[in-house]
């Protein structure tokens, strides 16, 4: 759970800390990618933000049916289209950005880092709200033993109103995206196509 929470605080950082502080850099070479998942299909409604070495820790996401758009650590966007996503097998991503017909388009990468800001977000403020209800993770769940203070009511209506106030600019990201999900072709690419 830390691996995940501290990867969604990296996050949170924008897209130079994420590649700098998540897995990117010249230690080795690594293919740092930033993605948002759509489910397109009748199952759970999910979207999803990923970020990391799309080798060593690939993006898992339930069976089902995709519409996925990713950018790498040199801000090509990539669009995969819709992905139909088999149980146990990782959305693969293309090797190369920029032969997959990736696009260095700030506007494209900004929409999807606001997205994925976002998601992050709601995460932190049910983390959040969790540590604040069990005591720091101390005492189960509403024990009704646990002190809630002030303060800590303070901080989760901090991070319920920074929410709300990305709310413009996340209905226009969206929109941007669905944007362009709408024009793709009506396409299937397996999660273990080559590139």
């Amino acid at each position: 759970m830390r691996s995940h929470l501290f990867r969604m605080l990296c996050l949170a950082g924008g897209v130079g800390a994420l590649f700098a502080a998540c897995g990117g850099g010249d230690e080795e070479e690594t293919r740092s990618v930033l993605a948002v998942a759509f489910r397109l299909d009748e199952g759970t409604p999910v979207m999803a933000a990923y970020s990391g070495d799309a080798d060593e820790d690939p993006l898992w996401l339930a069976a089902g049916r995709y519409y996925i758009e990713a950018i790498d650590e040199a801000d090509m966007a990539v669009s995969l289209g819709t992905v139909d996503v088999e149980a146990g097998e990782a959305v693969d991503f293309p090797a190369s950005f920029a032969d997959a017909s990736g696009v260095a388009d700030p506007g494209r990468a900004g929409s999807l880092v606001t997205m994925a800001n976002f998601l992050v977000d709601v995460e932190l403020s049910k983390y959040t709200s969790l540590e604040i209800v069990s005591g720091g993770f101390q005492q189960p769940l509403f024990d009704p033993d646990v002190e809630v203070s002030p303060a800590d009511l303070e901080t989760l209506f901090t991070l319920y109103s920074d929410i709300a106030d990305q709310e413009d600019a996340v209905l226009t990201a969206f929109h941007n995206i669905q944007t362009r999900a709408e024009s793709q072709p009506r396409k299937s690419i397996a999660p273990s196509t080559s590139w």
